[in-house]
């Protein structure tokens, strides 16, 4: 007996690929929306300093956000790091010392292991992970610096701008600087690295920021950055900082001044700490995390020696007080005044 359904199989597996197909052509979409993006300088690589000065220029219509650096090195070597921003215009000239006092913010900072590179171009990756937003439409100048030894370009007849979706490095005269952090005034210099970003998309729902991450211990007064495990830059996601003295946040419960994925704080006490990200409502905590109080001796100020040398009476070797007479040797630290000794009136 033939029996008659409403649909064929035939229609139900045409139907079957169709939303299959218009399943996959949105998932491209959004892949495609929110893939990151490499902007790179094809530089010469023949000098080198310790810091490179650069302007990054967003010409699309929304923000971005900088993930990632890769640069070369001019040391095989165990490196910091580190990268600087400041909001910026078209060519904005003699950049002066990269440092918080002349208006530069640090990103981030990461110990590499770096590979000396001499020869060409090749770059290895020094930061990733980052969440540096650039506005739409804006310049923002940036600056990257090597702890022992970074290399760049000098320019002379190379090209000075490089752009790859919708953003540029530019190097040019009153854009391009290198030498030592305290003053990079040699131009025009060149970057020879890149940069990759992504758009900033809208918050989806209920963020997941995974642990709170920071130090094992913090000596009173010291300050330490927080974080989280899985940061995100996205339109509408903000954040805010909590303390407290129990794993609960009832006890000497605070709420911490700071609006981004990392704050830099300190604690007079052993405390708890978590940050309370929103997204459209959606209110997700890290996990936890207690800093104790680091051990006395481990929050001694050890000072940096910095001039002279041993043996030109510019060091205290010897301290001789009633009973007590001890000697450094010359070693450049801190001691322990540890002997026994009779009491006495100062």
């Amino acid at each position: 007996m033939k029996r008659n359904y409403p649909f064929s199989l035939e229609a139900k597996l045409c139907n079957r690929f169709k939303y299959s197909v218009l399943f996959l052509v949105t998932m491209l979409i959004t892949w495609f929306g929110n893939a990151q993006t490499t902007v790179t300088s094809n530089l010469i690589n023949n000098n080198g300093s310790t810091t490179a000065v650069f302007t990054f220029r967003n010409a699309n219509a929304y923000d971005v956000v900088i993930t990632d650096l890769a640069a070369v090195a001019g040391s095989t070597a165990t490196q910091t790091a580190e990268l600087w921003y400041k909001t910026s215009t078209a060519n904005p000239g003699v950049p002066g010392a990269i440092s918080v006092v002349n208006g530069w913010t640090s990103v981030a900072t990461a110990t590499v292991a770096t590979t000396g590179n001499l020869d060409n171009s090749v770059t290895q990756p020094m930061l990733s992970g980052m969440l540096l937003t650039v506005p739409a439409n804006s310049y923002m100048r940036l600056a990257f610096t090597l702890s022992a030894s970074l290399r760049y370009s000098t320019i002379n007849s190379q090209s000075t701008t490089f752009t790859s979706g919708g953003c540029s490095i530019i190097v040019s005269a009153n854009n391009g600087y290198a030498g030592t952090a305290d003053n990079p005034s040699f131009t025009p210099r060149g970057f020879i690295g890149s940069l990759t970003f992504h758009q900033i998309t809208l918050c989806p729902g209920t963020p997941t920021p995974g642990n709170t991450t920071g130090p094992t211990a913090a000596c009173p007064g010291v300050n330490f950055t927080l974080g989280v495990q899985f940061p995100a830059a996205e339109t509408g996601l903000s954040y805010s900082w909590q303390r407290a003295d129990d794993i609960n946040f009832t006890t000497n419960f605070e709420t911490l001044s700071g609006g981004s994925y990392k704050l830099v704080t300190n604690q007079p006490s052993a405390k708890y700490y978590r940050a309370r990200v929103s997204c459209s409502g959606n209110i997700a905590y890290s996990t936890p995390l207690y800093i104790p109080m680091d051990l006395f001796s481990n929050c001694y100020c050890t000072p940096t020696y910095e001039t002279g040398i041993v043996g030109n009476g510019d060091q205290i070797t010897n301290v001789t007080l009633e009973t007590l007479n001890n000697s450094s040797g010359g070693v450049r630290h801190r001691s322990i005044l540890s002997s026994a000794m009779l009491p006495f009136r100062i």
